[in-house]
């Protein structure tokens, strides 16, 4: 399977004999789980080290895959005779693998076209190693802040894309840029929303948090001044101290078959618990 090609890649170039030499963790132990948790916790440090991507990616990927597995599950998008992606903040790429299994699983053979955007080179070796993953597929990426990007993308050329997919970016954006937060509103929906075809959709996958929640809705309104939209709601049962967001899904249960050897080396996560916002455009106004 694809995700297992990656786990191998990055559990076989995960190097932590001991700690990083130049790691400025004082409670490391050898392991880059204790990194990752301060970054989460609100540390300004940022994912600035191979072995943390490596790290993230093995604990991670399968809840992220899993929950754009299940969304893609629910929704279906019989319609569709390819998928041409664009993911804001793509690191591991775990939406493109959610994507891949869906297509697996329900026997569609579908061309994917997919143009990941991260601000981290670090992720360039993942990224070559995802690129030979999918030959099949027309996978490119782009290390850009996403300002950057969303500035460059010319007015008024409508896009090719039928999918757009932000995972986990709106909490990093609350966190590390909360003072651009309606700058990114702005050009997103002006420079993205603004410019899709009819019958596209914008995919948000994120922290089931109020905060996310309400920078979604913010998104979606703004979209609605210039376009016909239509919004979808979903959660999943976790975490249960957050019973909001719409649509549950019938379970929270990891889509992929996870190694025991990774279980044994990495805080593996699960279960799903985001919260997923769909976001259909039917039209111009």
């Amino acid at each position: 399977m694809p995700l297992n090609q990656l786990i191998t890649f990055c559990h076989q170039n995960y190097n932590r004999p001991n700690r990083c030499a130049d790691c400025p963790n004082a409670d490391c132990q050898g392991s880059c789980n204790a990194c990752l948790q301060d970054i989460h916790h609100g540390t300004p440090r940022m994912y600035d080290c191979h072995n943390m991507l490596n790290c993230y990616t093995c604990s991670y990927i399968f809840k992220y895959a899993s929950e754009i597995g299940h969304l893609f599950n629910l929704i279906q998008y019989n319609g569709y005779t390819d998928f041409n992606i664009l993911s804001l903040g793509c690191g591991s790429c775990a939406d493109l693998f959610g994507i891949d299994n869906f297509l697996r699983v329900h026997q569609r053979n579908l061309p994917i076209s997919y143009y990941g955007v991260d601000i981290n080179a670090r992720w360039n070796l993942t990224h070559q190693q995802i690129i030979g993953i999918f030959p099949g597929h027309n996978i490119n990426f782009e290390i850009a802040n996403v300002f950057d990007f969303l500035t460059n993308v010319p007015d008024d050329q409508e896009l090719n894309y039928n999918i757009v997919v932000m995972q986990y970016l709106l909490n990093e954006i609350y966190k590390n840029d909360y003072e651009r937060l309606e700058e990114f509103t702005d050009l997103f929906v002006q420079k993205i929303i603004n410019n899709l075809p009819i019958n596209t959709t914008v995919i948000i996958n994120d922290i089931n948090l109020n905060t996310v929640r309400g920078i979604a809705t913010r998104i979606f309104n703004a979209a609605g001044e210039n376009n016909e939209v239509a919004q979808y709601q979903y959660r999943f049962h976790q975490p249960t101290s957050h019973t909001y967001g719409g649509v549950m899904h019938a379970n929270d249960n990891l889509l992929f078959n996870v190694p025991q050897e990774i279980y044994a080396n990495y805080d593996v996560k699960l279960p799903c618990s985001s919260y997923q916002m769909v976001i259909h455009k039917t039209g111009n106004r």
